[in-house]
């Protein structure tokens, strides 16, 4: 919800919102990419992402990240240790 509506604020030809597998992430990060939004729980499957892996291929084409954390009572979610 949160992009698509920063998409309509901002004009579809200001910003792309592109949706990946999780196994094509890694390849899907580019030069072109600003952020890359990341769960770290599937809410459908439970797996665990990797989310130190995937935010150092966001920060290594200079895009920040944002890590939903929403798990974080069931879950535990080192919270440090991220380039």
């Amino acid at each position: 919800y949160v992009t698509h509506g920063l998409s309509n604020l901002l004009g579809e030809d200001r910003i792309s919102i592109v949706s990946v597998d999780r196994d094509d992430l890694a390849a899907a990060i580019d030069d072109e990419t600003a952020i890359v939004l990341l769960s770290h729980v599937h809410y459908v499957t439970s797996e665990k992402s990797d989310l130190a892996d995937w935010t150092e291929c966001a920060h290594a084409v200079g895009a920040s990240s944002f890590r939903n954390a929403n798990a974080w009572f069931a879950v535990r979610i080192p919270m440090t240790g991220f380039p």
